[in-house]
């Protein structure tokens, strides 16, 4: 049954999940950050049972397809803006990533204590203002 324009609930999945509302909605950057900051909260939570992709891991396939275009660039794109390329992304293509991973290290060091002082500052209010936004975006759905 259509609840809006992309949510749905199935009265068959609520009835097998047992546990409340199951709402179906198009994959997208804020419903993978939804799902995400909830399944963070569950690590090390023994009573939760956790599967995960790992071999590869979610992202791998695609990081190979694309990875001469990120290294080229500098960047990912996630729906429509330029983003830094992604710590694990240069995990797994270390080789192929160094250069972009110095030029990164480079920009840092020529950072006055200062600057660093502020990115410092700003990362818990970044982190304030994600979690603001994801308890938000739960709420809509």
């Amino acid at each position: 049954m259509r609840i809006s324009k992309e949510l749905y609930v199935s009265d068959y999945l609520n009835k097998v999940w047992g546990k409340g509302h199951a709402v179906l909605s198009p994959f997208t950057m804020s419903t993978a950050c939804y799902v995400a900051g909830y399944v963070h909260k569950k690590i090390g939570d023994e009573d939760t049972f956790t599967l995960m992709s790992r071999r590869p891991g979610i992202g791998k396939d695609w990081l190979a397809r694309y990875s001469d275009d990120i290294r080229r660039t500098g960047t990912v794109t996630i729906e429509g803006k330029e983003l830094p390329v992604p710590l694990r992304y240069m995990a797994w293509h270390e080789e192929e990533f160094s250069d972009l991973k110095r030029e990164r290290k480079r920009r840092f060091d020529a950072l006055t204590p200062d600057e660093r002082y502020q990115r410092a500052v700003a990362l818990p209010s970044k982190e304030k203002a994600a979690k603001a936004i994801l308890k938000l975006r739960s709420k809509t759905l």
